[in-house]
Order: structure tokens, then C-alpha cells, then sequence
């Protein structure tokens, strides 16, 4: 529901995924934006300040049309309730233009929208409806006819495979990927400067062009000044849930050797969450529940599991080597006497160092990952021998 404004007054986000449900909701009070987020097996609350209200991205040509379509720029603060993040979103009204639609010939105010370094175009009409949609990755999306929208062609699903459609194709072989520890590698359509390419076991060695040495057999010594926000707890890590803390307890037993610790964590989750392909929220409440799941499920237990053991660790999202292509991939990695990555889809004590990591933090970080889909290429310039 919106206010006259078309301000977010409250709303409800519903997310079904086989095994896994998670409802959303979220309202506006007093300046604050409370939401409470609901799965079948916990249930837990945050606030936001939101003193300028907040706009869902949507009612953005509504707004724009209410406002009369003012040339410029002018900035929104907004909330998706998918990552559970609260952005500012950039409009940029331009000039009008004649389009020609299913319609006929139809007058269009031209406006970009940009958000987390995201941007998509749209033609709006007079009355704040979208004529016309051009999306990051070439998505297209143009008005037309009820009877042209429903004469959809028949589509063979049989071959297509959305997870190797997004992969990125290298240039280069690796032999033997699961026990590498040395790889370099040359990446296009990167900006380092918006990504977390540098790591105690990933090192940035030229920025023009972009070389990057990925050396997990070698973890660079660091100190963790502040170990709070690697121990925390959030609403999808619920580290001081009784489950997540009895399981952690039992599976650790009397160790005391963080990185045997790591080992063991690392090692149940591999051997009791079944690998499958999921669309959710991971929730280590419910993938400790349901044990199913793919990375990202895998990367959420875990990361509950060891922070409720006392070891600090962090989520990582990038690409890893499999079957001749890169596939986009999260893994945890934990602070020893530096940061270790370590994979538990994969079963591996210490990852590969096909593992690229391109960001870390939580899963609302992966609407990122859109800023490279499509233009990321990949070139191997040293195999381990050569390192």
C-alpha cells in the first residue's frame, strides 16, 4: 500500500522455492521502516530509518509523470525487499521522444534509473506508463497488445540450462581444478575499484589490465582488528539461535583448534545438506531444517555454524572452475592467522584457487554480481607449474 505521495505506506513479499517459504513484510512508522521476515522455521525483526520516506522502484514513472517530468536529477531512497536493502536510486529525466509501438505512434519522456551501480532506461508516457524498458544484460521489454503478449511460441525447455547460459567461457585449460593453489588470471569488464578483488589468498597484481593471482595454498598473515561484525548475527545468520548453537556445539565436541573446528563444520554441512538447485532466502534456521540446497544454502549454514562456535567468518561471491567454465558460486571463508577459504558444496577443507572472488558480505550483495553478467571474460595466463 502507498501513500498519495506514492511513498511506501507497507507492503508483503511472498518467496516460494520447493522446500523453502519466506514471507516478508514491512511498514512505515514514525520515520522508520519496520519489517519482520517470516520462513517456516523462524521468524525475526529489523528497522530502518527512513526519514525522507521510501519509495518501492516501481512507482518511479508514476512519480516522475505526478511531478510533471522535471529535466535533471533527482535522487529516492528505496527498499527491496528480495536483498533486504535500502539504497538511494538516481533518476535522470531527459527529453521527450516519438516512439513507435504496437499503438501507434506514442510521445515518451526518456528517464534512466540507476541503483547499486545498476542502470535501466525507461520511456515513459504522459500518464506514468512505460512504453518501452531496456535492462541491464540487454533485457527488453516494449508495450503491445493483449493478443501479441499471448501468442507466445511453443519453447523446447529441453537443453537449456539458465546456470551454464550465465557462466563465463575462459580461454585457457585447467587441469585438475579441485586441487590447485595457484592461478592467474586475466578478467575483463571488471571495474576493481567496485569489487573486493583483494584477500589474504587472492592478490590484485596490475589493475590495466586486470591481473589477478588467486594463491589459497598461500594465506597471507593479517590481523582482525574488529572481530564483531564476523561473529554477528543477522536474519538470515541466526547465530544465537539454540538449533544453530546445539549443532555447532555437538558437531565441534571438545576441539579447541579453530581450524580443526573449521574442518569439522565444513565437513558436516557437505555430508548432510543434499546438493540442489534453489531460488530462496537461505536461512541457516531452515537449511538446517529442510538440508537441501545449493552454494548458497551450503554458505549460510556454515557461516552460522562457525560464528556460533567463536570463529570469524565472512561470505564469499564470485566465480569457481567447473567442466571448462566459470560458474557464479558463494563460499565462506574464516579468519585463522589469516582469511582461509574454504568450500563445504564442494567438501573442501581449503578451496581451490579456481575459486574468484569478486564481493563479500551478505546475499543482498549478489544484485552486484549484475554488473558483470554478460561482460565478464576470463583469460588464464599461468597454470600452477608456472607460478
Amino acid at each position: 500500500m502507498l501513500n498519495l505521495d506514492f511513498s511506501l505506506k507497507n507492503f508483503t513479499f511472498g518467496l516460494v522455492s520447493g522446500d523453502y517459504t519466506t514471507d516478508v513484510f514491512g511498514e512505515v512508522r514514525d520515520n522508520k521502516l519496520g519489517v519482520k521476515i517470516k520462513s517456516q522455521n523462524s521468524e525475526s525483526e529489523s528497522s530502518y530509518p527512513v526519514p525522507k520516506g521510501v519509495y518501492m522502484p516501481g512507482v518511479i514513472p508514476l512519480l516522475s509523470s505526478l511531478r510533471g517530468f522535471p529535466k535533471g536529477e533527482f535522487a529516492l531512497p528505496t527498499f527491496d525487499p528480495f536483498s533486504l536493502a535500502l539504497n538511494e536510486v538516481q533518476v535522470s529525466i531527459d527529453s521527450e521522444e516519438e516512439l513507435n509501438t504496437d499503438n501507434g505512434k506514442q510521445v515518451a519522456h526518456r528517464q534512466r534509473i540507476t541503483v547499486s551501480g545498476l542502470s535501466s532506461t525507461m520511456w515513459v508516457d504522459a500518464t506514468g506508463h512505460v512504453l518501452r524498458e531496456e535492462e541491464t544484460g540487454g533485457m527488453l521489454m516494449e508495450v503491445t497488445s493483449r493478443e501479441k503478449a499471448l501468442d507466445i511460441p511453443e519453447v523446447n525447455p529441453s537443453g537449456h540450462d539458465i546456470l551454464s547460459e550465465l557462466a563465463v567461457t575462459c580461454q585457457g585449460k585447467i587441469d585438475d581444478p579441485r586441487n590447485i593453489r595457484d592461478l592467474r588470471l586475466q578478467i575483463e569488464g571488471v571495474d576493481p575499484g567496485l569489487f573486493n578483488l583483494s584477500d589474504d589468498f587472492q592478490t590484485v597484481v596490475s589493475t590495466n589490465p586486470l591481473i589477478v593471482e588467486i594463491h589459497t595454498g598461500r594465506i597471507d598473515s593479517s590481523v582482525l582488528a574488529d572481530k564483531a561484525p564476523f561473529l554477528a548475527a543477522d536474519p538470515f545468520l541466526q547465530v544465537t539461535d539454540p538449533r544453530i548453537v546445539d549443532t555447532s556445539s555437538k558437531i565441534v565436541g571438545s576441539e579447541t583448534s579453530p581450524a580443526v573446528e573449521t574442518e569439522k563444520l565444513g565437513r558436516w554441512v557437505f555430508e548432510s545438506v543434499k546438493k540442489d538447485y534453489a531460488v530462496s532466502l537461505p536461512s541457516a534456521v531452515d537449511v538446517l531444517t529442510v538440508k537441501k540446497g545449493d552454494c548458497n544454502e551450503h554458505t549460510a549454514l556454515f557461516t552460522a555454524l562457525a560464528r556460533a562456535a567463536g570463529i570469524p567468518t565472512k561470505m564469499c561471491i564470485g566465480l569457481v572452475f567447473k567442466d571448462g567454465i566459470f560458474y557464479y558460486h558463494a563460499w565462506p571463508a574464516v579468519h585463522l592467522a589469516g582469511w582461509t577459504p574454504i568450500d563445504p558444496t564442494f567438501g573442501q577443507d581449503r578451496a581451490d584457487a579456481t575459486h574468484l572472488k569478486l564481493i563479500e558480505g551478505g546475499f543482498e550483495r549478489q544484485a552486484d554480481l549484475m554488473r558483470v553478467v554478460g561482460k565478464i571474460k576470463i583469460t588464464i595466463l599461468a597454470s600452477p607449474k608456472d607460478l
